[in-house]
């Protein structure tokens, strides 16, 4: 005999509870949440992802998701305020954040990866570096492509 699957309500429960805080801020004049409430409202009625219900769902085979693309410019400009406080000008710059990077991605990253937030013992360098290798999956970015972002435009 097959024992039937364990059913757990607690996550659904934590949505419906969250939907019933929503209510009350639109209630509170607070008109913004509507959508919200409603693609949450629509996930909990027919399971429809709430990317899909929120009106954000990557467009199309291969297009990059609105969470990835909030990252990859967030790692740019990680990257283009890094090159800043490094304060060195032209290619060298890019040289010495590669190098540094990887440095710090071989030696440092390994013991820091799992923190949800910059260490805050960290220097800014050493942050910034943090904060790049976190968004990007941890690892060091071509040197082609960092000097074409860090390139005067």
């Amino acid at each position: 005999m097959t024992l039937p699957a364990r059913i757990t309500a607690e996550p659904a429960a934590r949505l419906r509870e969250m939907s019933a805080s929503l209510q009350e801020c639109i209630r509170e004049g607070r008109p913004n949440l509507i959508p919200l409430k409603a693609a949450l409202d629509r996930h909990l009625d027919d399971g429809t992802s709430l990317d899909d219900g929120l009106g954000v769902a990557a467009a199309g085979r291969g297009a990059t998701p609105p969470w990835k693309a909030l990252r990859i410019l967030d790692r740019n400009q990680a990257l283009r305020d890094l090159a800043a406080a490094f304060g060195i000008e032209g290619e060298g710059v890019v040289d010495a954040m590669h190098d540094e990077l990887t440095q710090f991605a071989t030696w440092k990253w390994p013991k820091l990866r799992l923190h949800q937030e910059c260490p805050t013992n960290l220097d800014e360098i050493d942050g910034l570096m943090w904060l790049v290798l976190k968004l990007s999956g941890g690892r060091v970015l071509g040197f082609d492509y960092m000097a074409e972002l860090i390139a005067p435009e």
